[in-house]
């Protein structure tokens, strides 16, 4: 969550040629970059995460013109000429809590990057920050964030918009690493969430997915976290799973293909992820926990070609083992490879806003 001041208003005097309706209120973000890696990540979407008086609706003592927080927005520049794309992932304009998805086109690794957030500006009645998957990259094939905690939100951010189903017994809305997850397994008395023929890549085509997880049955056997692909377990490359067993994780490719990493589960937060370069066949495939890739420790490696029958967060497309018992939260989908630095970008961003992105104070 964002840091909630004191903060000290200075007054600035914009030209009149904007015309805009009064108080307009703005800050600047600043991305350190000690926090993203080695390269610079092109359109890299950021998480903001706020909660401050500020934040709250005029009504409740705060700058936000509008309950709905339409008047939030994100600019590349202090003027608030230059919209950015953007999407609310929740807005409470009681308790002034906001979190956000705030597309920038490049996040440097050599010197800090600079946004704005303005609020207050009465001409926006209406959200300004993009249609539906604006705020993504086109090679995020599907985005769930599992919003917000109370309500179990199963909607793809991208343009793909590919919801999810939830299976019975139904997973369950909870408290995620970011804001809502999703709870399944047995001690959320849950199933798992699935769509039927998905828009992912096929074959043996280059991919990354990943989410947040957090352990909390404890299992001896294997527990399956996300995947898609064929359903039959016993056919070899047609799958492309993520498992977790005691003490590695794993990505099952049907038959015996897999390529483990060791890990030892607690019941901590982590994120993880897995990326596969175009024309693999695993042997090049890395496991990330924590933005850090983890060193193979078993691999037995052979043809993909990945079907699309079935996408599955919280369970194994081939139904062959336990769906995973826990919280997820931010599972995702990619039809590239996401390079270290994006990953760990991505990392440092979720997993501590306030450390990754220092807030200026409020200027008008």
């Amino acid at each position: 969550m964002g840091v909630g001041g004191p903060y000290y208003i200075m007054s600035i005097v914009r030209t009149a040629a904007l015309s805009w309706g009064q108080p307009i209120h703005y800050r600047s973000l600043t991305i350190d970059h000690t926090k993203c890696g080695t390269v610079d990540s092109s359109n890299f979407t950021v998480y903001v995460s706020i909660t401050e008086n500020f934040l709250k609706s005029q009504s409740n003592g705060g700058y936000v013109k509008y309950a709905s927080g339409t008047d939030i927005v994100f600019t590349s520049d202090s003027a608030g000429t230059t919209l950015l794309k953007w999407e609310i992932d929740f807005y409470d304009p009681v308790a002034g809590v906001l979190n956000a998805w705030v597309l920038i086109t490049l996040v440097s690794h050599t010197v800090d990057t600079l946004f704005y957030m303005n609020v207050g500006n009465v001409l926006y009645t209406t959200f300004q920050g993009g249609a539906t998957g604006a705020a993504w990259k086109s090679s995020w094939q599907a985005v769930y964030h599992f919003a917000n905690g109370t309500t179990l939100a199963l909607t793809d951010s991208t343009t793909n918009a590919q919801t999810l189903s939830n299976n019975i017994p139904a997973c369950v809305a909870t408290t995620g690493q970011l804001d809502g997850g999703v709870g399944c397994g047995s001690v959320f008395s849950g199933s798992f969430l699935s769509r039927n023929t998905p828009v992912l890549p096929s074959g043996n085509a280059a991919r990354s997915m990943g989410c947040w997880f957090k352990m909390t049955g404890g299992s001896a056997t294997i527990e399956s976290f996300m995947g898609y692909g064929g359903s039959n377990f016993g056919l070899s490359g047609t799958c492309f799973n993520l498992r977790y067993s005691i003490t590695y994780i794993a990505i099952f490719a049907g038959g015996a293909l897999q390529n483990r990493s060791a890990f030892t589960g607690d019941a901590l937060w982590h994120h993880l992820y897995v990326t596969m370069p175009n024309g693999d066949d695993l042997t090049n495939s890395i496991i990330y926990v924590d933005g850090v890739a983890l060193a193979s420790s078993f691999l037995i490696n052979g043809a993909l070609n990945t079907t699309l029958t079935t996408m599955d967060v919280g369970a194994d497309s081939t139904s062959s083992f336990a769906n995973f018992s826990g919280i997820l939260d931010e599972a995702r989908y990619n039809n590239g490879v996401l390079s270290p630095s994006w990953i760990l970008t991505m990392f440092n961003n979720e997993s501590n806003f306030a450390t990754f992105c220092t807030l200026g104070a409020w200027h008008t």
